[in-house]
């Protein structure tokens, strides 16, 4: 049987050109981030089982060769992947350096929205490495590439600076969960998703949180120590590097934000604000 055709999911086959590779992270990274044919990585999954009760994770860990920069996935369409996040790319690689260095910036509002945009595109891509497990809607993609910014319901994104070992090189983390404001019988049946992404890059560390669940549409409470909102961006600009540099405890605590935190926590009323608490 023939192959079903694969569609950009991004513009979903409108632009009519083919299916080309896109990097995760884009290929400019490669002078910051060398490696050779002796670099690999660590490719981690980490499932609970679908039930209710206490839930024991199940983790598989394998080697896999090349270092996870240059890693691509075939999810673009030409046009998408050339004419117009190319261009998304190239303003990253003018703003990005900076601060993957630890370089003394100031992040104006603008700039807010720019790494915001490149990280929310991030993790966009980065969900299909494991495509079984897509939860992100297509409306939400279909946004990024007409706006040219994230969505402005559902998203939300945060940087810190970050100075440890194990995320510095491009690391990249996601989780991924069903969502009810009512308890229910199978947690697969759940009618909403949501879905954490954090990597690292040199000095800063990225964490990108979205859901397509009407009840969560801002987070409520303190923000952690370290971290700053670009999205939705502030209307100031934030002086970087911060007082408080992220260690390697720190930022693993980011990566499993949904397992380590009270971000879902809800109120009585369905209809509440979700807290944000780490």
């Amino acid at each position: 049987m023939a192959r079903p055709r694969r569609l950009c999911i991004f513009c979903n086959g409108i632009s009519g050109t083919r299916i080309t590779k896109e990097h995760v992270f884009g290929l400019w990274l490669k002078e910051m981030f060398p490696r050779d044919e002796t670099t690999n990585h660590d490719a981690i999954s980490i499932e609970w089982p679908d039930e209710l009760g206490p839930k024991d994770e199940i983790e598989t860990r394998d080697k896999k060769q090349g270092h996870v920069g240059s890693k691509k996935l075939r999810v673009l369409c030409r046009r998408c992947n050339n004419e117009v996040f190319g261009g998304l790319e190239d303003k990253a690689k003018s703003a990005l350096p900076p601060l993957i260095i630890g370089n003394r910036a100031r992040i104006t509002p603008d700039g807010q929205a720019l790494l915001a945009t490149w990280a929310v595109k991030t993790a966009m891509v980065a969900e299909h490495f494991k495509p079984v497990d897509i939860g992100i809607p297509q409306a939400d993609r279909t946004w990024l590439l007409e706006n040219m910014e994230p969505p402005s319901r559902g998203w939300f994104v945060w940087i810190g600076a970050y100075n440890g070992i194990k995320w510095r090189d491009l690391s990249i983390y996601q989780s991924r969960l069903g969502l009810s404001p009512y308890p229910v019988s199978r947690p697969s049946e759940a009618p909403h998703y949501g879905q954490s992404t954090t990597f690292g890059v040199g000095r800063v560390l990225f964490c990108v949180v979205s859901s397509s669940s009407p009840y969560i549409q801002r987070f409520t409470g303190h923000e952690p120590d370290g971290l700053f909102q670009i999205w939705p961006r502030q209307e100031r600009s934030i002086l970087w590097p911060p007082l408080t540099i992220l260690d390697d405890n720190y930022a693993d605590a980011i990566a499993n934000i949904f397992k380590n935190s009270g971000i879902f926590d809800q109120s009585s009323d369905p209809g509440g604000n979700w807290s944000f608490t780490l």
